[in-house]
């Protein structure tokens, strides 16, 4: 009894919160996030740019960095889980979603003008947050890791590229590094996108997609197959101060920068920086948004970067069901505890 105990306890994380109680106690995770204080600065081409400061006068910095359509208020759940790493927490929203100001007339289109925008963006949050040269005792000396899905996670790997920034370790989740476009190669989709934008069609959503059609059924999601974190997602989209967080499809011009952040990753020039940092890298064997070819690839090429390959998760492994998250936690807390 004792020792079956005993391999409960490793399996669960400390303070992981049971699908079978999240919605009950959903209240108290979303008031960890909501307690936080929210910054507005001025990003690439005098956008705003918001993210999310939850102080808990720790001894390191959690940094986390959600995918495209995500509000960083979904991550409340993943912050409350890790709350005992004892750090301080920034969750930072790309801009044209979440909190952050949105880059077209029509607020639920996924639009960027230029990938590095993102990095830029990032790099001004990492110099007035992180470096924070109004108070520099406030987070001298603390050590900095960063928690990435997706777009996220290409967008912390782009910037850590472009600016070799001093991070002690990065966990990404489902990084997109090639986007799944349909039955169609990238290639192929590339140069569509291209010929789209030629004929002055940028802004328009990408063939196949378009406005936020409302909320969708568990059935009916690719992201997750916990019912729970389904329903605790679309619980974090109704936010309490009345913005609309909802996005709907990517436009022409977001899919053609996606796709060259993506590949720009895998470059040497890219490679000789990256491989500098400890990475800790899950991939999703039902993933319907990201490729894992190129994600293998990237990993097995760096000496300090781990792959985790998950066969039964869907995309979105930080909000999978409990026999997939825990163990995701459990190697969070292993990779990033020794390096704080």
């Amino acid at each position: 009894m004792k020792l079956l105990l005993s391999l409960f306890l490793l399996c669960s994380p400390l303070f992981a919160v049971p699908e079978n109680q999240l919605l009950e106690k959903l209240p108290e995770v979303l008031s960890f996030y909501d307690q936080g204080t929210s910054h507005f600065y001025e990003g690439v081409a005098q956008k705003k740019v918001h993210y999310k400061e939850i102080t808990q006068e720790g001894n390191c910095t959690l940094i986390m960095m959600p995918g495209r359509t995500e509000p960083t208020r979904k991550y409340a759940e993943l912050a409350y889980d890790l709350k005992d790493l004892g750090c301080d927490y920034y969750l930072w929203d790309p801009r044209g979603q979440g909190f952050s100001e949105r880059l077209s007339n029509k607020t639920d289109k996924g639009y960027v003008e230029n990938y590095d925008d993102y990095l830029v963006d990032f790099k001004t949050f990492w110099d007035l947050a992180i470096a924070d040269n109004k108070d520099k005792d406030k987070n001298e000396g603390k050590k900095v890791a960063i928690i990435g899905h997706s777009m996220g996670a290409a967008i912390a790997l782009g910037a850590l590229a472009k600016y070799n920034l001093p991070v002690v370790g990065l966990t990404l989740s489902s990084p997109m590094m090639e986007i799944k476009t349909q039955s169609l190669p990238e290639s192929v989709t590339f140069f569509a996108m291209k010929a789209l934008k030629l004929a002055g069609k940028k802004h328009d959503y990408v063939p196949g997609f378009g406005p936020y059609k409302g909320e969708q059924s568990f059935e009916e999601n690719r992201v997750t197959s916990s019912e729970a974190r389904h329903q605790m997602a679309l619980t974090t989209f109704r936010n309490p101060g009345g913005e609309d967080l909802n996005m709907g499809g990517a436009t022409v011009n977001w899919l053609i920068e996606g796709i060259r952040l993506g590949r720009s990753l895998n470059k040497k020039k890219s490679k000789r920086v990256l491989a500098n940092y400890p990475i800790l890298l899950f991939q999703a064997g039902l993933d319907t948004f990201s490729r894992d070819k190129r994600q293998k690839k990237f990993c097995t090429t760096l000496a300090k970067c781990q792959l985790v390959r998950f066969e039964k998760s869907k995309h979105e492994m930080f909000q999978e069901r409990d026999g997939i998250r825990d163990i995701v936690l459990n190697k969070v807390r292993e990779f990033l505890k020794p390096k704080l």
